[in-house]
């Protein structure tokens, strides 16, 4: 059975590809895996292009598939003969009914009922209904006992009842609360991990509201973090450090000759200075990458190729650089250079910009990465949302709000916002007044919020579309608003 298993899915192959390490993997498969890496899962040897099926073993595997259909359905033949009964409701049946129905195939009946009874076992299989709860909230707390099949839909009429009584009421909790200042705010996940530190400790918020302290020892003004598993990339002033979290320890510090710029974490761990790519290992030993003639400004993971931003010879330029330091790609530009990382910046005309993906922004022109050209950012201008039968259109100003053709006046200067496409609703945050609103694509304003008072500062904002929370960060505290009863 293992010779025709996928290596990635553990399903039957399907159009199979053998790469020249020896395993196989379904084609679909193998193109999910090469978007991350070109690295063979099982082995990991790295392959390349081009994926041809394995025609001979595409065969072997139908040939198979064949044979045990054709002795399961001998089988169940067997036991149907023995187990059959007069079928009341049929022989009730009008006489030309009959017929038609014994015209069909009893194979295929058979079939079509087997198919069924398969699609039933799986629909109500309890591992498919608990990896759709922990999609929706990893830390869920699950009952012994009960069913993930009914929490999965008490969670979705809970849903339902925080987005109908939003309308009416919300609750307001405070869940974190610091006597110094909050310095550093990150999302690990946006369904998962809210990280705040406030120069002594690093608090973790889950969507159950739990918090996570862990001390942060022998720093004095950390400016940025990453985590992965048990470790943590910490920069402190001009210096890079490796913290582990269950010893609390430092486990490797380098201070570079050039200006820290930032670091990147996936599988290895980068700190970007500005004429270098090094990797550090968690002993302290690196190797580097120097690029005399660019300054680098900013950077960026592309699946496993790292994105520079700078100049070089007074030209503002991109470099593409693969993990080794071997520049793959150059892009030039007469503007200075910006990259946005996340979904949204304010341009020109201060008018929001919705990015669906990290974006290298430059004058009139953008560059995605991954793409040849580079694009001019026009179409960029307004939030659009694809829709089956018709586009939506947003843009959004100082004191209104246009929806396609329909346009709503607004109380606020939004700073920041939140798309629920799912609802048809777009939430508008303005930090100065410390006040948002919910305002639905076709009956304009639903309801407005009150983030905090006049004593504190609206930090940013996270919302939680699922169970309908909005997280307030403010300059000592973290509040949640959650929507309904």
């Amino acid at each position: 059975m293992n010779e025709i298993q996928c290596n990635f899915c553990n399903k039957i192959l399907i159009d199979p590809v053998t790469l020249s390490c020896g395993h196989s993997f379904c084609l679909v498969c193998l193109r999910q895996i090469f978007k991350k890496d070109n690295i063979c899962p099982s082995c990991q040897k790295p392959f390349g292009r081009p994926f041809k099926v394995n025609e001979e073993m595409k065969t072997r595997i139908q040939r198979l598939i064949d044979q045990q259909s054709k002795s399961t359905l001998i089988n169940e033949s067997n036991e149907c003969i023995i187990n059959i009964q007069p079928n009341s409701s049929l022989l009730s049946l009008p006489e030309y009914t009959i017929l038609e129905i014994m015209k069909f195939d009893i194979k295929c009946g058979y079939l079509l009922a087997l198919t069924c009874k398969k699609l039933n076992e799986l629909f109500n299989r309890d591992s498919i209904w608990m990896d759709k709860v922990l999609s929706i909230n990893p830390h869920f707390k699950h009952k012994i006992g009960a069913s993930w099949k009914k929490e999965y839909f008490w969670l979705s009429s809970r849903r339902d009842c925080y987005i109908k009584g939003g309308i009416n009421n919300y609750n307001v909790q405070t869940i974190f609360y610091s006597t110094n200042q909050i310095h550093l705010v990150q999302v690990i996940n946006p369904f998962d991990i809210l990280t705040v530190y406030d120069n002594q400790y690093l608090y973790e918020i889950n969507l159950n509201n739990e918090i996570n302290k862990i001390k942060l020892s022998g720093f004095h003004s950390i400016s940025k973090i990453q985590r992965r598993a048990n470790k943590l990339i910490i920069l402190d002033n001009d210096t890079f450090y490796k913290y582990d979290i269950l010893t609390q320890s430092i486990l490797c510090s380098y201070t570079p000759h050039n200006k820290i710029i930032t670091t990147l974490m996936n599988e290895h761990d980068f700190l970007i200075t500005k004429h270098s790519i090094l990797q550090i290992n968690d002993d302290g030993t690196f190797t580097e990458a120097i690029f005399p003639n660019m300054d680098i400004v900013d950077a960026m993971f592309y699946n496993k190729n790292i994105v520079l931003i700078g100049k070089e010879m007074e030209k503002n330029c991109i470099h593409v650089i693969d993990t080794s330091g071997k520049c793959i790609k150059v892009f030039e530009f007469d503007d200075p250079i910006t990259l946005v990382n996340g979904w949204r910046m304010v341009d020109n005309n201060n008018q929001l910009i919705y990015i669906n993906k990290s974006v290298v922004y430059c004058g009139n022109q953008m560059w995605i990465p991954g793409e040849d050209t580079i694009k001019n950012n026009e179409n960029y201008s307004t939030i659009k949302i694809k829709r089956m039968y018709h586009d939506i259109m947003i843009c959004i100003h100082s004191n209104f709000i246009q929806i396609n053709d329909k346009t709503f006046g607004i109380d606020i200067e939004p700073n920041d916002w939140y798309v629920d496409e799912l609802n048809d609703r777009i939430i508008l945050v303005d930090f100065n007044q410390r006040k948002a609103l919910v305002v639905s694509f076709n009956d304009g304003v639903l309801f407005s919020i009150i983030l905090a008072s006049n004593s504190e500062i609206v930090r940013g904002f996270i919302f939680n579309l699922f169970e309908y929370k909005l997280y307030v960060i403010l300059d000592k505290s973290v509040r949640v608003i959650q929507f309904g009863n």
